[in-house]
Formats: C-alpha cells, structure tokens, sequence
C-alpha cells in the first residue's frame, strides 16, 4: 500500500511538473508576442542590418553576398548564415522587406523563446531538481530583456535558444556517459555556431572540460566527448568549406573578426562597435520610463547613433574600396587593428577592462541597454543570482562548472575583443540558473 501511494504521488508530482512547464511555455509565447505586435516591431527594421541586405539577394537568388565598403554586392562571410538563411525564406513566403516577412520572422524567434525555456528546465533539474527547473523555466520565460529581444531580428535570439540547448545536452552526455546525448550535443553545438560563433570561445572550453573528465574516469569514456566534437564539426563543416572556396583562405563561419577587433580597440572608440552619444540624450533615456514613448525615443537615439567607422579617414575609405574581395578588406582591418594594439598596448589593456566592465555592468553606448526599465531588470537578476550562487554553497550543483565555462568563455572573447549590450543575454539567461534557487529553496527548504 505505501509502494502504491508512493508511486501516485510520484505521478501527481510528474503531472503536475508537465503542467506547469506548459505553462511557462505559454506564457513565453504570449508575452513575445504581446511585445513584438503592441511595439509593432514588424513595421520597423527590427535590426536588422546586414542580415536583411544578405537575406534579400538571397530570395532574390543572387546568393550569400553583401556590398562592404563597396557599390556591389560581392560574396560574403561578414555574418553567420542562419539568421539570412530563414527571413530570406520569410521573404519568399511573404514578400521583400514587407511587414509580414519580418512577423514571420519575429514569430520564429517566439518559437527560439520556447525552445530556451524547455531547455532552461532541463539544466535547472540536471543541477538541482525540478522545482528549481520549473522556476528557471519561468524565469527565463518571462525575464524582460530576454522577451523583449524577440522584437529583434538579430542572431542574440538564436544563440541564447541553441547554448541553452547545447549546453543541456552536454550536461545529460556527461552525466550518463551517453553518447546518443553526446551526439545531440554536437549536433545542437553545430547549429548554436551557425547563428552565432562568438559562441565557439565558450564552448571550446566546454568541449575541454568533458574530455579531461573523460581521461579521468575508470574505465575512460571516449565515446561522448569524441561525438560531441565530432557531430560539431559535421554540422558546420559544410559552410566552413563554402568559405573557403569564395574567399580562398579558411574563414571559420564569419570573417568579420579582424573588422570586429579593429572596430573595438579603436583608439577613440569605446570598446563597441558605437561612439557615445550626446550627453543630454544619455540621461534622457537612463531615467525613462514610459512604454508607448519609450520605443520610438529608443529607435531614435539608435538611428542617431555614430559608428566607429565614422572615424575612418577619406584616404582610409577610399583604400578599402579599392581592394578587390571582401577578404581583402578585412586584411586591411587586420593590419590596422594589429598595428594599433602593437604600438599602444596599454590603451588595448585598458580597452579590455572597460569591455569587461561594460559586459558586468552596463553599456552607455547602447540606448537599449542604459533606459531605467533594462537596468532595474538586470540589477534584480544580479541580486537573486547572487542570492542563489550563496545558498548553493554547501550544496554545490552537480555540473556547474559547465555554465560556468560558457560565461567564462563568452566574457573572455567579448572582453579581448569587441562588446555590445546584446552580447551579455546570453550572460543574462544563465544568471536565471542562481537566481530560480532562490524562489525554489523558499518553497520547499532545500533545493535538492
């Protein structure tokens, strides 16, 4: 009789459990879309950038190309494939740069919410238990910068979803020895890399750590780790090869990396891809608060934006575009960049720590990231992490060192090279892990 109450509780709780994880999947859904049509981020460019100019020549069937410092579009690695890969479908389906399209579009990233919050719950039971995954589900469901960056079309969507993922499966090969697990993870790795490589720092550090637990095991499991490496490699292997044969060198996903270093090491720059803006407009916009105005002041302060590349001399400009291949404009950048942090080492030094500062804290050259609603978000996220992080040591989380490579290694790439607010979420969706121990422990006592 016990065994049989024993089992039917254990079945009300599991049912229970799938309710409610249904019910952060939901709620996701509903506050994405709630921000992207209330906003009418569809009848905006959404961010688009480069991604939009990418994803039309491809509806358009003139290939991945794109016009860098040129009059022509040429062949182009500047950005990961996947983001122009599916709104140049959205442009097919719905029509070139129309509101649906973008909608389309935007609805898939609701769908990449969704997939963040199944994962979220499957790391959070992994390292404590399902309430703490429940709580982490919730979190990252309804966590307002993670919400309102569905309103974005930009690869921050994709890679939050696909680390989160990635990161699950590696927790789940690594606890069970799986390889089938190990499989999903380099799988899902692959695909992570195809939206966003600044992700590949972070998980070759991930990588890493499974492979020397894997050597210090009896008897030693290989199989895992060496399907996590493997699939990884299948899965981006094909447009790595695709860059190789258009710009005639090995580019790893995008060859935007030496612009990149150059654009954050400028010597007066500010460690972005922005220049500060206008006093006045930086304390306007870190004390509002109102939602309708909000957004159109956000907008406008963006598009009044200076880029690093203002910076750039007539002479500079017109040396890049003569230079025939976009490869070969990166070269330039490359030279540029390395030459500046040869000869000033100690602006290149301090660039680092205002990039990891920036990355902590907050970003002034980002009006997105400095509006009073953002900050207040991010400082009671870093309070309740903080809070979690305490209370877990006695009982640390099994794995946890797993989450915290990937931070490591997303600051340690943003902070050697380039920063920008949106580079943080990915920090920010894995500070919901600390954070749900918090309401879970106050639930129940214990969080394991």
């Amino acid at each position: 009789m016990t065994s049989v109450r024993a089992e039917s509780h254990s079945g009300n709780a599991g049912f229970a459990v799938q309710v409610l994880l249904g019910v952060a999947l939901v709620s996701a859904a509903a506050v994405r879309c709630g921000l992207i049509f209330s906003l009418g981020a569809h009848h905006t460019d959404a961010g688009a950038y480069e991604h939009a100019e990418i994803a039309g020549h491809l509806a358009r069937g003139e290939g991945f190309a794109l016009r860098f410092y040129g009059e022509e579009a040429q062949p182009t690695g500047h950005q990961a494939p996947a983001v122009p890969w599916i709104l140049s479908l959205c442009y097919r389906a719905w029509g070139m740069d129309t509101p649906q399209a973008r909608a389309g579009f935007l609805l898939f990233n609701v769908a990449l919410g969704m997939v963040g919050v199944a994962a979220m719950y499957g790391i959070g039971s992994m390292m404590w238990n399902r309430r703490v995954g429940i709580w982490a589900a919730f979190g990252t469901a309804l966590y307002p910068p993670l919400a309102y960056t569905a309103t974005r079309i930009q690869a921050v969507n994709w890679s939050v979803a696909w680390m989160l993922v990635t990161l699950g499966c590696v927790m789940a090969a690594r606890r069970r020895g799986s390889v089938g697990w190990g499989v999903c993870a380099g799988l899902a790795g692959g695909v992570a890399l195809l939206g966003e490589p600044v992700l590949s720092g972070a998980f070759a550090l991930v990588w890493l750590a499974v492979f020397v637990a894997a050597m210090r095991e009896r008897p030693r499991r290989w199989a895992a780790p060496l399907a996590i490496c493997l699939f990884t490699g299948l899965v981006v292997g094909p447009w790595v090869l695709r860059n190789a044969a258009v710009h005639g060198r090995f580019v790893p996903i995008k060859s935007a990396f030496w612009y990149s270093l150059w654009q954050g090491n400028h010597l007066e720059g500010t460690g972005t891809d922005k220049l500060l803006p206008d006093e006045q407009v930086r304390r306007k916009l870190a004390w509002s608060w109102g939602f309708g105005r909000l957004e159109g002041d956000l907008a406008r302060a963006r598009a009044q934006a200076d880029s690093v590349d203002t910076l750039l001399a007539d002479e500079d400009r017109r040396e890049i575009r003569r230079r025939g291949s976009e490869i070969e404009k990166m070269d330039w950048f490359r030279d540029r960049a390395l030459r500046t942090i040869a000869e000033h080492p100690g602006h290149y030094l301090r660039m680092c720590g205002r990039r990891l500062w920036q990355m902590v804290w907050f970003d002034p050259t980002n009006p997105r990231s400095y509006v009073l609603p953002y900050r207040l978000c991010y400082l009671a996220l870093l309070l309740l992490a903080a809070t979690g992080m305490l209370v877990s040591v006695r009982h640390r989380p099994r794995l946890w060192h797993l989450p915290v490579l990937v931070a490591v290694g997303l600051l340690a790439v943003h902070a050697l090279v380039i920063t920008s607010a949106r580079f943080r979420l990915p920090l920010e969706a894995l500070l919901v892990l600390p954070a749900a121990v918090v309401p879970a422990r106050i639930g129940s006592g214990r969080t394991r």
